[in-house]
């Protein structure tokens, strides 16, 4: 890494490797493990379908409020796993966002 090259202190990041949104954990790893369709789902856990469809799509970002229902629907991935998915995917958007402006004002 260059010198002076900020990093997000975290491996996976700072390898060039993206975050997991958590949509789309949910949608290729955990509903397929619990053998459950994504409507299912939205009956197990109340929020609606449409919600979950925007977070599967990342088009919705997980809330505390989704993330509560998320968290419903297997004990091993209570709220703060989703919330920290989201927070990672959010953390390396910022860090993409401010190298993209740095480059154009040096530019």
């Amino acid at each position: 890494m260059p010198k002076g090259q900020a990093t997000t202190g975290d491996a996976l990041s700072d390898a060039g490797i993206p975050p997991l949104p958590p949509g789309v954990f949910l949608a290729e790893n955990l509903l397929p493990a619990l053998k459950l369709t994504l409507e299912e789902a939205s009956g197990r856990t109340g929020m609606p379908i449409a919600t979950m469809l925007k977070i599967v799509r990342q088009k919705k970002a997980v809330t505390v409020g989704c993330a509560n229902k998320l968290a419903e629907l297997h004990k091993d991935f209570d709220s703060h796993f989703w919330l920290g998915l989201q927070a990672t995917v959010d953390g390396a958007a910022a860090v993409a966002s401010a190298e993209k402006s740095s480059h154009r004002s040096v530019a």
